[in-house]
């Protein structure tokens, strides 16, 4: 682990209260994926006390975490390929290389941030939407780091990417979903 002066956990995250991951399509999400998804998120979200860690860009999911982010007045955090990542939505943006296209390196960016601020991957939420070879990478990481993980699709566009026992698969209601992302008794007291 990374550590700050005098060994403290360091990094962005560092003495965060919860936080988030949403992982799904971006250029792929179709309208109806979003405007399914988008009320559910809205929902979820209102009043969460934590960070929210999402691909950075003004599309697809998101897009839709940071509009929604900066509407509700929560902290998100964009990773993104150098260059490639929306300013206006995230107004805090990681940047993993000058690579042109979205790969593994920004999944694994976040977890090393995470993990450098002293937060046990047990402590992190994954929820995953429907994505491709990113997102199913995202599943995989978050499972073997040990994070809760969560698919939900209101839309019902396609089989959960990896489920297991270990992936709560969702129903697309707003309560629920801030039920995972925000357990009782978890998190600031």
């Amino acid at each position: 682990m990374l550590d700050g002066p005098g060994g403290d956990p360091a990094g962005p995250y560092a003495g965060a209260a919860r936080v988030t991951i949403l992982a799904g399509a971006a250029g792929r999400m179709t309208a109806r994926q979003r405007a399914l998804l988008e009320p559910l998120l809205r929902g979820a979200l209102a009043g969460y006390d934590g960070v929210l860690l999402s691909g950075g860009t003004a599309v697809g999911l998101p897009g839709l975490v940071g509009e929604l982010a900066r509407e509700l007045g929560l902290r998100a955090v964009g990773y993104v390929p150098a260059g490639r990542g929306d300013a206006l939505l995230y107004p805090e943006l990681r940047e993993t290389d000058a690579r042109a296209e979205f790969t593994v390196r920004e999944p694994l960016a976040m977890w090393r941030d995470v993990l450098a601020g002293g937060i046990d991957a047990g402590d992190v939420r994954l929820v995953a939407c429907p994505g491709g070879p990113i997102t199913d990478g995202e599943v995989l990481l978050a499972r073997a780091l040990g994070a809760g993980v969560a698919w939900i699709d209101p839309a019902g566009d396609g089989p959960a990417p990896l489920v297991a026992r270990d992936v709560a698969v969702l129903p697309s209601d707003a309560t629920a979903l801030r039920a995972f992302i925000s357990p009782p008794g978890d998190g600031p007291g």
